[in-house]
Formats: structure tokens, sequence, C-alpha cells
């Protein structure tokens, strides 16, 4: 599974577009076994500000949330797809959030993590 996100905000800087796409492929039982099919799915949200905030918070602030936020929409996607297809139900899992300030993050840190393997 590949996940990739990416975000900008808009030229009059009033609103940001976060895209995350993510890429499923499921597992061959040996390499030499033609995969049936292949999922890519791409969802874009569209955060619009009022107020106050500079174009670089929004930046930031889209960067780290974004992610987190459109996370849910792509599980229920590949969830619903895989079901309507047929095929046992793939849920993906769910993302945690880290406990950091919106400088500290980095893209590399974006990943999709089993909650029972965080010890909560």
């Amino acid at each position: 599974m590949q996940v990739d996100t990416d975000s900008e905000v808009t030229p009059e800087g009033s609103m940001v577009r976060v895209r995350l796409a993510l890429e499923w492929e499921p597992l061959a039982a040996n390499a030499e076994i033609e995969r049936p099919f292949e999922i890519e799915l791409d969802v874009v949200g569209i955060f619009d500000w009022d107020g106050e905030a500079t174009g670089e918070y929004r930046q930031s602030w889209t960067d780290f949330n974004g992610p987190y936020l459109l996370w849910p929409y792509i599980r229920s996607y590949m969830t619903w797809i895989t079901t309507t297809a047929g095929l046992p139900p793939l849920v993906l899992p769910t993302l945690a959030v880290p406990r950091t300030g919106v400088e500290e993050i980095d893209a590399a840190e974006f990943s999709p993590v089993d909650p029972r393997s965080t010890g909560h």
C-alpha cells in the first residue's frame, strides 16, 4: 500500500486544497502469480478559511491535519469498493494522530497505524 498527499493554497489565499491518494494491490501467494487487480483512490478536500490566518499557517495546518481528516473517507471507499466487488471487505487501519505541533510534523511521519499497536 502506498499513500501520498499534497496540498496547495489557492491564489487568493482563502482556501487550501488537500489531496490524499492511495494505491493498493492484494498480496500474491508468490511473486510469479499476477495480481488480479489494483485499487487507486484519490480524495480531495477543500478547506475554506474565514478570518485572518496567513497563507503559511493555512498551508502548515492543512499539511498536518488534511490527511487525518480525509483518511476516514479513503477507509470507507476501500471497504465499499471491495465489498461491492464481491470480495471480502478490506478495512484499512485507523490513523493515530501524533501529539505534536504543526511545525514539528514531517510528511514522512504520515502512515497508517494499527491502533492496537499503540497501546491505547
